[in-house]
């Protein structure tokens, strides 16, 4: 238990150093270049993006559970299995992302190198981390996180105004990675490689039943991905290099909410896991309680966001970046449906039903892509309400294919007390332009919800309040 805890204390506090040295790296790039070159530098940043996952191949959750149950053979299976395919996917990613760019010509030749450098780092990355993941051992990849990310953010300070270009920041971006890739992969031979321990065996896998293995990890991540970068792309394509800056930054403003997120579930998904299995209502108690506070608290933070990102995006990015503000406010509200969607996610997974996860993200793709294509000819704004109205359509049929396939009864009179308080505070934060009128009338609604008969948005308050006030306690 010890080790699990030391584990995931190394990645809690490497990833929340990363979200905020990032956070403030964003800042400083959105001010300091103009938002047509923070466009451009997000967009290389995506398209890298989207082609790394050819090149790691869905490796990382096959990789870490083999090698996790047969450490003996890491030798035999990374010399026999890792390295073949990394080097093959490697290559049909460098191909394809040239038949893309020769197709829609996306960046320059000069850039390109840059594209071919961070997938190439990518892939370094995710080769070492899967094996050190494989092994129980997380510190390495946390302690090269939070140096490069410190060095990164050095570096975006310590460049002269008239050098900080895009050219220059790349440079810089793609050099560190190079450096952190390469460093993770002498560590991972000189612990992991060279060592008799691991050698002892030879792996019994076959290239053939590796690829079978990773073939549904690579579509599931192939299109969670997509649906994240192509948006960029298609303004990119239709718009304007500014639409993408403003893009850019309303969404990552998210980062925040992100760390709470991304922290909370990890926490939560090994207890769903044994909650499923031994105790069903339970499960389904655990449930009803995470949608409540997520809705309350979730639309409380959306409600404040709403209300002063117009005066927060011009004051912290810079007036150029004032077309952000909408952007940012249908996303701020999106945020609160795509985290019960991951709740939703979360106990799909606990409950072992990863295809039924994965024929839901395809039509969702299917569905959005479309869509959101044809936003993006009216700039970042569209792209955003597509985003959010998708999302709740999305966030209706995945509950009832949740309830159906899981059988539990999750969907009652609470919750739809609960969703009717974030969909009029939203209409109102979103169609409502005066501040006053705003204000009046949120407060005019949340009184009444508070005042409904044993209101289970009091009952919310009051379970965050008792949860707010153990963390101060301990």
């Amino acid at each position: 238990m010890s080790k699990v805890l030391k584990n995931w204390s190394y990645l809690l506090i490497s990833d929340v150093i990363q979200q905020v040295i990032g956070f403030v790296v964003v800042i400083l790039l959105a001010r300091k270049l103009s938002p047509d070159g923070y466009g451009l530098f997000n967009v290389i940043i995506s398209v890298a993006t989207i082609f790394s996952v050819v090149a790691q191949f869905g490796m990382s959750n096959v990789v870490i559970r083999e090698l996790s149950l047969n450490p003996e053979t890491t030798a035999s299976f990374i010399k026999k299995i890792i390295i073949p395919f990394r080097i093959l996917s490697f290559v049909v990613a460098i191909i394809a992302f040239f038949i893309y760019n020769t197709i829609n010509v996306t960046v320059d030749d000069t850039r390109s190198i840059y594209i071919v450098l961070i997938i190439l780092n990518l892939s370094l990355w995710n080769f070492s981390e899967s094996i050190a993941f494989g092994h129980e051992v997380t510190k390495y990849s946390s302690i090269l996180n939070i140096f490069v990310s410190i060095v990164w953010l050095i570096s975006i300070l310590a460049i002269p105004e008239k050098f900080l270009v895009v050219n220059t920041i790349l440079l810089v971006y793609c050099l560190l990675h190079f450096v952190r890739g390469v460093s993770y992969v002498a560590i991972i031979s000189k612990v992991f490689y060279l060592p008799q321990l691991f050698k002892s065996k030879k792996t019994t896998l076959s290239r053939l039943q590796f690829f079978k293995m990773v073939l549904p990890y690579v579509w599931l991540i192939l299109i969670g991905t997509l649906s994240l970068e192509l948006p960029i792309q298609f303004l990119n394509k239709n718009a304007s290099l500014n639409e993408v800056g403003y893009f850019a930054v309303g969404y990552k403003l998210m980062i925040p909410i992100s760390i709470a997120v991304s922290t909370a579930f990890k926490a939560i998904f090994p207890m769903f896991t044994k909650l499923f299995a031994r105790d069903k209502l339970e499960f389904e108690n655990k449930l009803k309680i995470g949608f409540n506070l997520i809705i309350v608290s979730g639309t409380l933070i959306a409600i404040i966001s709403s209300l002063v990102s117009k005066y927060l995006i011009p004051m912290v990015f810079g007036e150029s970046y004032s077309s952000s503000v909408l952007v940012f406010n249908f996303l701020v509200w999106f945020s609160v449906i795509s985290i019960l969607d991951a709740l939703l996610s979360n106990g799909l997974s606990s409950a072992y039903k990863e295809r039924v996860l994965a024929i839901l993200a395809t039509i969702d793709v299917i569905i959005m892509l479309p869509l959101l294509y044809y936003a993006s000819y009216f700039g970042a704004w569209a792209l955003a309400l597509v985003k959010l109205t998708t999302g709740i359509v999305f966030l209706g049929y995945h509950l009832y294919v949740f309830i159906k396939v899981l059988k539990v009864d999750i969907f009652n009179k609470n919750l739809i007390i609960l969703l009717s308080f974030y969909f009029l505070s939203m209409t109102v934060c979103l169609l409502i332009n005066f501040e006053v009128y705003q204000v009046l009338i949120l407060s005019i609604i949340t009184l009444f919800f508070v005042k409904i008969k044993n209101s289970p948005f009091v009952a919310t308050l009051n379970v965050i309040k008792k949860i707010i006030n153990k963390k101060t306690n301990i």
